[in-house]
Formats: structure tokens, sequence, C-alpha cells
């Protein structure tokens, strides 16, 4: 997914799939892998998956979901999936609630919430495909990249 290889993804994703059923964290990748592509309603039927497969999956769902509304421009239903994501932070990651505030043109509250991750973690938002609309911000390049 990292690398835009969003074919590549979906197929390991779904071999993976085949493979340990239970493995519900795969939904997410097969998720944001057909988001990449474009095929939101594959993306939001994935992310949904994942959100009723895991028991701790709502919120992280959500916040998935929110992104794909915001690509769809459906900001009213990408606001009511951040609301749910945000309501319970300690179940969802942050890179997610801020990847989704971005999407819907909330910089500062994207930011606030990068600032929850660590180091390794700022480095690899870096590579997410979903961070494209941010990654000419000077704020958003300094956070990735962070004292040399």
């Amino acid at each position: 997914y990292l690398n835009r290889d969003y074919a590549a993804a979906i197929a390991d994703a779904r071999g993976a799939l085949d493979l340990s059923p239970k493995h519900y964290d795969v939904l997410a990748i097969m998720g944001l892998a057909y988001e990449g592509r474009g095929e939101y309603p594959q993306a939001v039927a994935a992310f949904r998956s994942f959100a009723h497969a895991c028991a701790t999956g709502g919120p992280e769902g959500a916040a998935l979901l929110a992104h794909v509304y915001a690509a769809m421009h459906d900001a009213s239903q990408a606001r009511a999936e951040i609301a749910r994501a945000q309501a319970r932070p300690r179940e969802v990651l942050p890179q997610d609630v801020a990847i989704a505030l971005a999407a819907i043109g909330d910089k500062k509250g994207a930011l606030a919430w990068f600032k929850r991750l660590s180091k390794s973690d700022s480095k690899l938002l870096a590579l997410d495909p979903r961070m494209d609309a941010l990654r000419d911000d000077a704020r958003f390049r300094a956070f990735t990249q962070g004292p040399a």
C-alpha cells in the first residue's frame, strides 16, 4: 500500500484473509488500497467489515471511513465518523484521525493529532499516500522529517 501498488496490496490482503479469516487488520489495508484506487464503495465495505469484526475496531474504522467520505465529498458523513473516532481516543491511531481531519480541511486539528505520534510513526506517516494534500505544508514536513 505505501508504495502505491494497490492491486498487489489488495491481492496480498485477500490471500492473508484466505489463510487466516480472523486476521481482521488486513481489512484495513485492503480498504486503504481500494481507497487509493478510487474504489470508494469497496473501501467503505472493507472499513465497515474491519470495524465490525474487531472488538475495538469501531473507532479506528470510523477514522478510516472519515477519510473515504471526505474523498467522496461527503463532508457531513466524514465529520460524523471523525466525531465517533475522537470519542474514544485510546482506541484509534492518532495518524488516522489526523489524516481524516486534514482531508476535511482542518489542518490545525490534524497537526494537533499528529503531535500524539512517536518519532518512528511520524516518519512512516510521510510515506502514506493519504498525506499527499499536506506534503507541501512546511509544518507537516518539519513534523515528519524532524531534527536531522
